[in-house]
């Protein structure tokens, strides 16, 4: 199979990975920054839809800040192309007891990380906030 790879990040040195990654492992890969420093002067997201316009994909596995993923998966759901997300949640317990990492009805620590577009989109809560520590929610917003 091939596999493409966008490495996106706000600046150059939360990027300096990439290079060997993608010279290792990728057929082709694409770098961004947000703040321009290294690669595409873009985000995530645009990167995906430039990169898009040129090839076509099977299926996007991303991971990522949830609000990254909350606007790919929108993307996703426009251009009708299959994706996994890793989702990140604060993970007390790791094994499903405490519903820190809950999102809806989904134990992130238990169920997933990783979730399929079908699933995610039927998480109302996803890219609405997330809980800290204590538990409160933080919206995203």
């Amino acid at each position: 199979r091939k596999v493409d790879a966008v490495f996106a990040a706000r600046d150059a040195a939360e990027v300096s990975y990439a290079d060997p990654i993608g010279k290792a492992l990728c057929d082709n890969y694409w770098i961004c920054t947000d703040d321009g420093s290294m690669g595409e002067h873009c985000n995530a997201v645009e990167m995906v839809r430039k990169v898009m316009k040129d090839h076509e994909y099977d299926m996007i596995i991303a991971c990522g800040p949830e609000v990254m993923l909350f606007f790919l998966l929108k993307y996703c759901n426009e251009a009708d192309i299959q994706c996994q997300m890793s989702l990140e949640r604060y993970m007390k317990c790791g094994c499903g007891v405490c519903g820190a990492c809950m999102i809806n009805e989904h134990r992130v620590c238990k169920d997933g990380p990783v979730f399929t577009r079908e699933q995610i989109n039927g998480m109302s809560d996803f890219g609405k906030g997330r809980r800290d520590a204590s538990g409160a929610f933080v919206s995203f917003r």
